[in-house]
This record gives C-alpha cells, structure tokens and sequence, in this order.
C-alpha cells in the first residue's frame, strides 16, 4: 500500500487558485458574448429538441481517454520504505488529469440529456417512472461489471468484502470511502453516485419550472446558465480549498466521488440544458461564427491545459492528488458544451460526429463498466507483468480491442434488447403522456406581461429517440 502524505502540495496555489479562477474568467466572458448576440424572443416561443449527434463521439472520446488513465502508463517500482515512485512521472500526471476531466465532462452530459429528455414530461407526475427508466436501465451493466469483477479478483489481495457488495448493491458505496468502495471495480462510483443525482434530479425539474413562469423570457437563458453553472462550480470547488494543500489521495477520492460532489456536476449540466431549450430562437448569434469559434476554442484550450500543466508541477507524481483542480473544469465543459450544440460548423463538432465515434459512444456505458473485469481478467490469463494495474501501451491496445467487442456484444444480445422492452414496459405504464395545446402562461410577474409558449410534454417517440444519447 501507499503511504499518505501528510506535506504540503507545491502545486497546490497554482492548481486551485490560478486555474480555477482563469477558467471562471472564460466562462464569464463567453456568457458576455452570448448575451450580447442574444435579442428579444418573438411571442411564439417554441421549445425544440433537435437530435445531437456529436455528443455521441465525445462520449467515446471521453471512455477511451478514462480507459487510458486507468490501465496505461509506467509502472510503479517499491523503493524507500514502500513509497510508489514512477519511471515517467510528468506523462502520467498529463493523462491522469485527462481521465479526471473526461469523468466531469460526462458526468455533465449526463446531467445535460437528463434534463432534454425528460424535463417536460416530469412536470406533472411521472417521477416513478422516470426513475424506472433511469436507473433500472443502468443495473444489468452495473450488477454484471460488479459481480465480474468479484469472480476475476477471488482469491487475490483485491477480493471483495461482504460490505463492499452490500454498498454496490445498493448504492451506498461512495457515501462512505472508509466503511465501503466500489471494489474491486473501483470505476463504477460513477453509476453509484449519479444514482443519485437521478433521484433527486426530478425535484430539480420542478424547481426550474416554477422559476421559469415567474422570469422575463428575452434574458431566462443566459440568465440562469449564468447563475446556476457559477455557483455550482463555486461550491465544489470550495470543497478543495477548504481541504486545503496538505490533501491526500484517499480523500481526494472521497470527495471527487462523493454523490454530493457529482450532484453538483450533473447539476452544471441540467442548467447547460436549459439554457439551450430556453434560448430565443430568433438570437443571432444561432446563425453565427461565433458558437463554432468559442466550441473549438474551448475544447482546445481545455485539452491542452491537461496536457501541459503537468510540464510545470513541482512535486513528484502520485505523492499529491494529481487532477485535484478537477471541479474547475465544470464550467469549462459548460460552456463548450452550450457552444457545441448550435456550433455545427466547428472542426471538433464535425470530428466527433464521424460515424465510428458516433457508434462507439452508443457502447460508451459498457466499455466504462466492463473495463476493470475485461483488463484484469486478460492480464491475470496471459500473467502480464504489471504494476498496479497499469500495463505497458501494446497490451493496453489488445485490451481495449477485447474490451471494445465484449462491451459490442454485451449492448446487442443483453443491453439494447432490455432498454427497449424497459421502455415499452414504462410508456405503457403511462411514462409519457400526450401533447398538450399551446398555452398562454405569465412569465414576469412584475409587468404582468404575457408570451405564449408551446410548452409541451414530448410524446414516447421523443423520448425515445433523446435517450439513447443519455448513456451514463
């Protein structure tokens, strides 16, 4: 094991303050570019849920990259009183940061399509069924990956504990990092926390609608992005500097998979998703260079920041919690996500709705669960020399290949076929209910003045045409 350092972060200033607050600089202004593009919505204001496609390809782009900070890199050799020290410590600080930020950034389109999804049809009932079709979707993947993991680890130093089964089980793993983990499958405190960001997010769904009738509509958008993307990231990033330099790795991962921690990220991107369904559609900024150049920019920035930061870093890999800046990153994400969406011209848009990245990100779920009983497994039969789980880059690719048809297969004979009897099952059930006429509704109270909005529950093929890009 490890030791817990108990000295002070060198980085720890730069990380938590520099970045943190150049990262809210940018989301400052591009919100200020927003709204100054953004002008007074007609009386018909119609809430439109196109399909987007390019999140399926960033979805992709994300699994592999946490894939890659998972299981490659170099080794570990025990020196000094069993302390880990790394043959390469600057590459692995780049792409354990990379798989850090990918996590937040799917973590908020999760939180992103929850809410284009399912937001109208939760504003009237419907919550049982939501949940139905939220997490029950999610046990097999997440039971099997479990259960797996449990079969390839029996007999080693990394065997499931009754207690851990008990919390997977039932989603209490991350609560508590000393009582229960999600081990020996340590990747799937994903699922266990966004868990419960699906219970509570229908709560939210409702807040958001009583706010809205009560807004002037040609500043709602901009308005409560603004204002719910900055406190979120206010708030979880408060946490890191309230834990202060002298953090170490257990509790870095305590708090990065705390449910809390991750509510707050699915939360950026429900505010994400409002914001795009509530933006007047006759702005002019839709037809505009601008979403494509700020999309771009951002993402090229953003990946770059991961991959270069680690060059300036005083201390030496693994002794602090490399990635621990990871909360700034939310309203990083928030913004290119926002931007992407109607930025449809942009080069990293067009990459990622190439059509292998597009297939690839509908399997995104499974080759996140299945990567930890896939990768051991293959290492355990073909007895690899690793060290603490990382391998070298030519076994980590045959690997992933396996990981890659495992996930394939799982998704069309299990996965698919049960996503798509679970939803017949809740539409009949009454999941979805039917159009509903146009309606006249006050949205400022303080001018009483009023707009007609068609604001409608989706009928079943919306929904089920939205929640394929949901994934995880």
């Amino acid at each position: 094991m490890f030791r817990l350092f108990e000295e002070v972060d060198p980085d720890f200033e730069q990380q938590c303050y520099y970045t943190f607050a150049a990262f809210i600089a940018w989301f400052c202004l591009c919100t200020f570019i927003f709204y100054t593009y953004t002008t007074k919505p007609p009386n018909e204001w119609t809430v439109e849920k196109p399909r987007l496609e390019h999140m399926s390809g960033l979805r992709a782009m994300a699994a592999i990259q946490v894939v890659a900070t998972h299981f490659i890199l170099p080794g570990y050799s025990l020196e000094k009183n069993d302390e880990y020290h790394l043959e390469n410590p600057i590459y692995y600080n780049a792409v354990h940061r990379a798989g850090d930020s990918s996590v937040t950034m799917v973590i908020l389109v999760s939180g992103f399509f929850t809410h284009y999804a399912y937001s109208h049809e939760l504003k009237t009932g419907g919550n049982v069924v939501f949940w139905a079709r939220r997490i029950l979707r999610v046990i097999p993947v997440y039971y099997l990956a479990h259960f797996s993991s449990c079969w390839v680890t029996a007999g080693t130093m990394d065997a499931c504990q009754a207690k851990n089964t008990w919390g997977v089980m039932f989603f209490m793993s991350t609560w508590w990092y000393e009582y229960s983990w999600t081990t020996p499958n340590r990747m799937l405190w994903t699922i266990c926390s966004l868990a419960w960001s699906w219970l509570l997010f229908p709560f939210m769904a409702r807040a958001l609608n009583y706010i809205r009738a009560r807004m002037a509509p040609e500043t709602y958008s901009l308005k409560m992005w603004f204002t719910g993307v900055l406190i979120c990231s206010l708030m979880a990033h408060s946490v890191a500097i309230y834990l202060g330099a002298t953090i170490t790795v257990i509790p870095y991962i305590h708090m990065k998979a705390c449910p809390i921690m991750v509510f707050l990220q699915f939360l950026c991107g429900v505010f994400t998703a409002e914001a795009l369904l509530y933006l007047p559609k006759d702005s002019r900024l839709l037809d505009n260079y601008v979403f494509p150049i700020i999309a771009d920019l951002t993402f090229v920035v953003g990946v770059g920041l991961w991959w270069v930061l680690p060059w300036f870093v005083k201390a030496e890999a693994f002794r602090h919690p490399e990635g621990f800046f990871v909360n700034a990153y939310m309203s990083w994400w928030a913004v290119y996500i926002f931007a992407s969406c109607h930025g449809k011209t942009g080069i990293v848009h067009r990459i990622a709705t190439n059509r292998l990245l597009s297939t690839l990100g509908e399997y995104s779920m499974e080759i996140y669960c299945f990567q930890y009983p896939v990768f051991t497994f293959i290492k355990n039969w073909r007895q690899s020399p690793s060290q603490y789980e990382r391998i070298e880059f030519q076994e980590w690719t045959f690997c992933l290949a396996v990981l890659i048809v495992v996930s394939v297969l799982y998704a069309e004979i299990i996965g698919f076929p049960y996503v798509k009897w679970l939803r017949s099952f809740c539409n009949y059930y009454g999941g979805v209910a039917p159009k509903r006429p146009v309606e006249t509704i006050t949205l400022n109270k303080k001018t009483e003045k009023k707009q007609k909005i068609e604001d409608r529950r989706p009928d079943r093929a919306e929904i089920d045409a939205l929640e394929p890009l949901i994934g995880v």
